[in-house]
């Protein structure tokens, strides 16, 4: 971690290694042997906003590789991801994020070969990526009632297709010292729809807690 300018910069590497055995299931079948290693560096900054607000980004690059008794698969996957954050007042909460993949089957694959799993088999020259951007906003009525409202939208490329999608949320959230205990509540409306084919649904989430 470092500082400059009003900067907080961080970086990182990573270097992962693994080797798995998996045992034979019928008498016809060979031992399958995994091997799989890759490299991850990160960087990141933030920095303070007015409004008592902050701004932070971070970017990630990886590689990775595995070699089975049958075959191997390689890759890399770069990720963005930044948000910001405003409190104007000592209610308010405002903010945003936004997130890029531009690997998107690769994320899926290295997640499955880095836990051990062995792919059956690859999609070479076929790109996908992924983003989605989100903006939120709280309100606090009081020390106990909270109230939340989010939108979000999220695109999807891959296999030569687009697919895009709408959520809208509004929740609001009670908490209090009851019978000694703490209870709180949370009820939650989201609406989503489809770019593509302009469905739309609907959910209802509730939820009440004590403890």
């Amino acid at each position: 971690t470092y500082q400059v300018h009003g900067f907080n910069l961080n970086g990182g590497y990573v270097y992962n290694q693994t080797h798995a055995e998996y045992p034979l299931i019928l008498q016809t079948q060979q031992l399958d042997n995994l091997d799989t290693h890759g490299n991850s560096y990160s960087f990141g900054a933030s920095h303070d906003l007015p409004f008592h607000g902050s701004f932070g980004a971070n970017f990630n690059h990886s590689d990775f590789t595995s070699d089975f008794s049958n075959g191997r698969y390689s890759g890399t996957v770069d990720t963005v991801n930044s948000n910001v954050n405003f409190h104007p007042t000592a209610r308010w909460t405002l903010g945003a994020n936004f997130n890029y993949t531009d690997n998107l089957l690769g994320t899926l694959f290295q997640n499955i070969v880095t836990a051990g799993g062995i792919l059956q088999q690859s999609t070479p020259g076929q790109s996908s990526n992924s983003w989605d951007a989100s903006a939120l906003a709280s309100y606090n009525l009081t020390k106990h009632w909270i109230f939340y409202g989010t939108f979000e939208h999220r695109e999807q490329s891959y296999f030569g297709s687009a697919y895009g999608s709408n959520s809208l949320t509004g929740s609001v959230n009670y908490w209090n010292r009851l019978l000694g205990g703490s209870f709180s509540t949370v009820l939650s409306v989201t609406r989503t729809t489809q770019d593509s084919s302009n469905l739309s649904t609907v959910g209802l989430l509730s939820v009440v807690n004590y403890a």
